[in-house]
């Protein structure tokens, strides 16, 4: 991530404010002067039942602005999980509530509003996530894990899939130094872990690779929602342990998990964490129980600020 998109963000996907669904967009600008970082996050409107995508500068929370907004909001009025790609454009899902919806692509302005997938009547995708170089994009259709050329085309699932699922795969994130490696969080078993798994994008053919089980939770782990660090050494998520969810870097070279997240409160809760092109710092959804707002973790630990104001932010 680099430039104007300092800091992307993702709403999570357990979260009662949101789920992440998808559907119809158009073509449309609006009057937005972007420079500087930006974290892009999406909001939900308790009163309105809505959820629309949002551009902040992470130095300054009251420069939000909503970029997203479709026409009609009533029949379109789920715009969720923003993702930043190396040039700029923004993919997310839009959606009419349920399981519906597809992949939609925008400027950091909201301009150009373009719809890339279409899933098969009964499925819906969600969740993108772009390459390193901008050229794919991974997303989840219906619990499965796919990718696609940058503008939607040769959409194929990442592995071959069993008819009857075996796992809910969510939230794929890219080695941004490494087109053939992708992370994600599988649930099965009764298990929630982060795995990783060697990939050919230009490729239609599903990888006969196994994904490999990275994070290793603990009996009272549940771990989800990984993000990838610029230089590909570690990936951030979150764990819930013990009823409180906290953001966690893993080493990959040491396979060892530390917890980043620091709490005044027992009921704080981070989730969905998203690394700043630098790799210093990690912008996260925190609550406490009451309403969402984006906070900024630095990563060796020596302080947070929030990025956000208002309720509902995700």
């Amino acid at each position: 991530m680099k430039d104007n998109r300092d800091l992307q963000f993702r709403s999570p996907l357990v979260a009662s404010l949101a789920t992440e669904k998808l559907l119809v967009g158009l073509h449309r600008g609006i009057g937005l002067k972007v420079t500087g970082p930006r974290i892009v996050f999406s909001r939900y409107d308790a009163s309105t039942g809505t959820e629309q995508i949002y551009a902040v500068d992470p130095n300054d929370p009251t420069s939000e602005t909503n970029i997203s907004s479709p026409s009609p909001l009533a029949q379109y009025p789920h715009d969720e999980c923003p993702s930043i790609s190396s040039t700029g454009l923004i993919a997310f899902s839009r959606g009419s509530g349920g399981y519906t919806g597809a992949i939609f692509t925008m400027n950091i302005d909201g301009s150009r509003q373009t719809q890339i997938t279409t899933p098969p009547v009964g499925l819906w995708d969600n969740q993108p996530a772009w390459s390193g170089d901008g050229k794919y994009i991974a997303f989840v259709r219906s619990y499965q894990i796919w990718i696609a050329n940058a503008n939607g085309t040769n959409a194929h699932p990442v592995v071959a899939y069993p008819t009857s699922p075996f796992a809910l795969d969510h939230t794929p994130t890219w080695n941004p130094t490494d087109n053939t490696q992708i992370a994600f969080w599988r649930e099965h078993g009764g298990i929630s872990a982060i795995m990783t798994l060697k990939i050919t994008p230009n490729s239609s053919t599903p990888t006969s690779t196994a994904p490999v089980n990275v994070s290793n939770p603990g009996k009272d782990d549940w771990d989800g929602w990984p993000s990838w660090s610029p230089d590909g050494a570690q990936i951030a998520f979150w764990r819930n342990r013990g009823g409180q969810a906290a953001i966690w870097i893993l080493t990959l070279s040491t396979a060892t998990a530390t917890q980043l997240s620091k709490f005044a409160a027992p009921g704080d809760q981070d989730r969905t964490p998203c690394w700043s092109p630098s790799g210093s710092e990690i912008a996260c959804a925190r609550t406490s129980w009451v309403d969402w707002q984006i906070f900024i973790l630095e990563t060796n630990g020596s302080g947070v600020r929030s990025a956000s104001q208002g309720g509902g932010a995700l």
